[in-house]
């Protein structure tokens, strides 16, 4: 359970520091399970944190009692074989998804039946082709009602190569899913995406030869993200950190496929084509507002409704290895979520004597930040596999009334005067009111 101070004020006008536990601990059958009330947004002040906290309870109390009571985990796959994130780059997301799910490593090799056994399967960050085989696995799982988050990156942009000299190449990934997504109602788009509202990386200031001295400068080609207030997914969540994202977009119109955006970019954004030579001597460059002119530029889409395959009337014995299988055109009804950015679910790997050690996904160990990409894709999974209507909640909105307190220590004096001459002025009128009443009836 997470502490957080409170500062009281005694009779005699004092202040004096509480530490107090806001949540509560659920036990059932033996085992317990600790719940924070508190949220705690930066972005936001005590007051509305305290207003996104209650609006958070009644769905943070039913989530837990669902993770305590489920006695049989459902399966989850990460989908591997195709230069995906490993296990040390997803490890933090893993360890978290562990709680409500079994989650394996796959790589389906062209089996038709290989997905099956899991309720979600996650695709992150794929760097090679996926042949067409492994293509219609994943097709005909979907066909069968199984959940998918994509994270594909359609740009590759190697910040290694970055980090060690001032310029690098940002080219198209030749992930080979393009024409899937196209039949499910997404398009991705092969360019990269800037924004003003941006991440902070360190930069080396000193002269060749000299001591190295690093300071934090914006960089926009890492957009920070902020929520969108109607969805349920990404709902009062802290801002999401990017890297090298492109935009995203809405195909098809026949009505089966309702299509909402999840993640947009800030009013202050624009996009650049590929191939394309991305230098660190751009942080050197004051960002000119006019020039970033696109607002909203949507980056994360969820699809929901009847899909049909992307295999229609395509020949299928060269990609199933002649085996016969029951070939479904459609879905029953169902839903997927496409990211543009697969770094939304890579956390940081550093190297260490005793192995790897694995950052928090969504921190930032330069600036000390923690942003919202855990709770994020947490919530895409819940989402998914939420067939009990419980993401719902997120969405309900309670307001506490509460005082704007700058308007109070402005306006203070005003109503202070307000308070202590307008009861006594109605008092005197009053009092003239009736001795002048008490006159006339009197005087005649």
């Amino acid at each position: 359970m997470s502490p957080t101070n409170i500062q009281v004020r005694d009779k005699e006008g004092g202040n004096t520091q509480k530490i107090i536990y806001p949540g509560a601990i659920i036990t059932f059958k033996g085992k317990e399970i600790a719940v924070n009330l508190l949220h705690n947004n930066p972005a936001l002040s005590g007051d509305e944190n305290i207003n996104l906290s209650i609006q958070n309870f009644e769905f943070n109390f039913i989530d837990a009692i669902i993770k305590l009571s489920t006695e049989k985990l459902p399966k989850l796959a990460f989908l591997l074989g195709h230069s995906e994130l490993d296990q040390y780059e997803t490890g933090d997301i893993d360890k978290s998804l562990s709680e409500y799910y079994d989650t394996y490593r796959v790589e389906i090799n062209g089996d038709i039946t290989a997905l099956d056994p899991y309720k979600v399967v996650i695709i992150a960050g794929p760097k090679k082709p996926l042949p067409e085989a492994d293509k219609l696995v994943i097709d005909q799982y979907i066909m069968k009602g199984g959940k998918v988050l994509w994270f594909i990156d359609p740009v590759t942009v190697n910040v290694d190569s970055l980090s060690k000299g001032e310029t690098t190449l940002a080219f198209l990934n030749q992930h080979n899913l393009d024409d899937q997504l196209f039949r499910y109602g997404v398009r991705l788009y092969p360019s990269l995406i800037q924004d003003i509202q941006c991440a902070y990386i360190p930069v080396n200031t000193s002269l060749p030869g000299q001591q190295p001295k690093f300071v934090s400068a914006p960089w926009v080609y890492y957009p920070l993200l902020s929520s969108l207030a109607k969805s349920p997914i990404s709902r009062n969540l802290n801002m999401i950190k990017t890297q090298f994202i492109s935009p995203i977009d809405t195909v098809g119109g026949d009505g089966k496929l309702k299509k909402t955006m999840i993640l947009t970019t800030s009013p202050y954004s624009r996009t650049l084509n590929v191939p394309l030579l991305v230098s660190l001597s751009e942080i050197d460059r004051s960002p000119i507002q006019r020039e970033y002119n696109r607002s909203g530029i949507p980056v994360a889409l969820l699809v929901e409704g009847t899909f049909e395959s992307a295999f229609n009337n395509r020949p299928l014995s060269k990609y199933n290895h002649g085996k016969s299988f029951e070939f479904r055109t459609s879905s029953p009804f169902n839903k997927m979520i496409v990211v543009s950015d697969a770094d939304i679910i890579r956390n940081e790997v550093r190297a260490a004597a005793d192995g790897a050690y694995i950052s928090p996904l969504g921190f930032d160990r330069y600036t000390k930040q923690t942003f919202g990409n855990k709770d994020l894709v947490m919530n895409m999974v819940k989402y998914l596999d939420d067939d009990i209507g419980l993401m719902s909640l997120r969405t309900r909105e309670f307001k506490l009334r509460m005082l704007d307190k700058k308007r109070i220590i402005e306006s203070r004096f005003a109503w202070q005067m307000f308070n202590i001459l307008v009861p006594s002025a109605l008092l005197i009128f009053g009092g003239l009111v009736w001795l002048f009443i008490r006159k006339r009836k009197y005087t005649r």
